[in-house]
C-alpha cells in the first residue's frame, strides 16, 4: 500500500492553511481596541448590567436533557431499520428501551425540570 497520495494531500492541506493565514495577515485591517469596541453589544442599546450575569441552572438541565433524549432518538433509527428482520426479541428489547426513555421523560416532567423561568 502506497502512502504517497496521503502524503501529497497532507502537504496540500498544510500549504493551503498556511496560505489562508498569510492572506489573512496581509489583507486584514489593523484596528486598535478601544473602550467602546470592547463593550458587549446588545442590539444597539447600552448594556444595563455588567459582563457577569447569573444564569439559572435550569437552563443547563434542559440543555443536558435535550442532548440525552436527542442522542437516544438517534439510536432508535438503526433499530427501526433492522427490527423486522431480527425477530421478536429485538422488537421487545426496543420497546423496553422506549419504555425506559418514556419513564425518564415522565420523571423529569413530574419533577418540574422542563419548566424554564427566569
Amino acid at each position: 500500500m502506497s502512502y504517497l497520495p496521503i502524503l501529497i494531500n497532507l502537504i496540500f492541506l498544510i500549504g493551503f492553511v498556511a496560505l489562508v493565514y498569510l492572506i489573512n495577515a496581509a489583507f486584514s485591517p489593523r484596528v486598535k481596541n478601544s473602550g467602546v469596541k470592547l463593550e458587549p453589544f446588545e442590539c444597539g442599546s447600552i448594556p444595563q448590567t455588567g459582563n457577569v450575569q447569573r444564569i439559572s441552572i435550569k437552563f443547563f438541565i434542559i440543555a443536558v436533557l435535550f442532548v440525552i433524549f436527542d442522542l437516544e432518538i438517534v439510536l432508535l433509527f438503526p433499530w427501526v431499520l433492522v427490527a423486522r428482520s431480527m425477530g421478536g426479541a429485538v422488537i421487545g428489547e426496543g420497546f423496553v428501551f422506549i419504555g425506559v426513555l418514556a419513564f425518564g421523560l415522565l420523571y423529569v416532567w413530574r419533577k418540574g425540570l422542563l419548566e424554564f423561568q427566569k
